[in-house]
């Protein structure tokens, strides 16, 4: 069951005002009764199946209506006809899925006989679309709330699990960079940007070039463009300049990342300065 809702509220009044009848009812069939989604001069939240009207409507086609209930013996003994609230007339508009699967029905009830006109009949079931309508709306918007906080909840975790591979990767002694498929790196971690006295905006892409030894550097390219294009593991070498100007030696490693397909999709690289050891 879910609570009251004021656009399903003024449906059932719109309808009790248009048809000039004192109980108006959106009711929801189950497995064994009924309940009522909005309702108007009518006590009961929910009923047993055996005192539904409804559950009969729900067999008809699309429209179900009685002019005098105590004329039909279906009906002429239910509790509500012949106790309070004593209700005489019946009609019903099915409220059908987009697939036809009928859930209850929209319906207007008097306390004296009636007869209905076509008009009245078509009426009552473009309300009974419209109740459809808000239904849909409805169940719309808790998915969207639903996805928006399952989102937020994925967003969360990203951040703790990106939080934490920053801090291991910001731990480490050697240089760590991360590129895509082409080459173009994308991300350093903080160790790179300390050691070599740059700014992520000015290391983005290839600026990686500006900090190592110019007479060295056609030779780096040529093998780094050969591992991009074999996938094979990247490994050099070369002076890198530190943020005092001093060129040192690094040895650096690029490995691949693949997905399932076997498809390099990054590389993660380091470089390690091995000035010392070369000296």
């Amino acid at each position: 069951d879910t609570n009251y809702e004021k656009d399903f509220d003024d449906i059932v009044a719109l309808a009790a005002h248009v048809y000039n009848m004192p109980i108006s009812i959106i009711n929801l069939v189950d497995k064994d009764r009924q309940w009522f989604k909005a309702k108007i001069g009518f006590g009961l939240r929910e009923t047993s199946l055996d005192n539904a009207i409804c559950a009969h409507a729900m067999l008809q086609h699309d429209f179900f209506v009685i002019p005098d209930i105590t004329l039909d013996t279906r009906f002429n003994t239910n509790p509500f006809v012949t106790n309070d609230p004593n209700v005489r007339f019946y009609a019903g508009a099915l409220l059908k899925t987009s697939n036809g699967l009928p859930l209850g029905t929209l319906c207007v009830l008097d306390y004296k006989p009636r007869e209905l006109v076509q008009q009245q009949e078509l009426m009552l079931k473009t309300l009974a679309r419209q109740v459809m309508s808000q239904f849909e709306l409805s169940r719309l918007a808790r998915e969207k709330r639903y996805i928006h906080d399952e989102v937020q909840k994925a967003f969360s975790k990203l951040g703790e699990s990106e939080a934490k591979f920053r801090q291991l990767a910001d731990s480490i002694p050697q240089l760590a960079w991360m590129a895509d498929e082409t080459g173009y790196i994308f991300w350093y971690n903080q160790r790179w940007y300390d050691y070599t006295g740059t700014t992520h905006e000015e290391m983005q892409g290839w600026g990686w070039q500006s900090v190592h030894d110019q007479l060295e550097l056609p030779r780096l390219l040529v093998t780094w463009k050969r591992s991009l294009a074999t996938g094979e593991v990247f490994e050099e070498l070369f002076p890198l300049r530190r943020h005092d100007g001093e060129m040192r030696w690094h040895l650096t490693r690029a490995q691949p990342i693949k997905n399932e397909k076997g498809e390099i999709i990054q590389w993660i690289g380091t470089n390690t300065d091995i000035e010392d050891k070369k000296r």
